[in-house]
C-alpha cells in the first residue's frame, strides 16, 4: 500500500476527486504514518477511530492551519455556553 496510496490520490487528483477521508483503527500506527507522510492531516478521535483528511488543492500546512482555526472556533463556542448557558 505504500506505493500505491500515492498513485492512488495522483490518480484522484486528475479525476478533480481532491478531498477524501482516512479512518484507522487507533492502534495501526504504520497506517497513521503512512497517511501523514503523503500529506494527509489528523482530524480528531472518534470510537477509537482516527480521522484524517487531505485536500490535494491545498498544501498540509493550510490544512493544518483550518483545523486549528475550527478547533479554536469549536472550544471558544463551549466556553461561551458553558459561560452563559450552564454548559447546554
Amino acid at each position: 500500500m505504500s506505493k500505491e496510496l500515492p498513485k492512488y490520490l495522483k490518480e484522484n487528483a486528475r479525476h478533480g476527486l481532491n478531498r477524501m477521508v482516512a479512518i484507522t483503527d487507533i492502534d495501526n500506527i504504520a497506517s497513521q504514518k503512512l497517511l501523514e507522510k503523503n500529506g494527509f492531516v489528523f482530524v480528531t478521535i472518534i470510537a477509537n477511530k482516527k480521522s484524517y483528511i487531505i485536500d490535494l488543492r491545498y498544501t498540509k500546512k493550510d490544512i493544518e492551519f483550518a483545523t486549528n482555526v475550527m478547533a479554536w472556533h469549536e472550544e471558544q463556542r463551549r466556553i461561551f455556553e458553558e459561560k452563559h448557558y450552564g454548559g447546554k
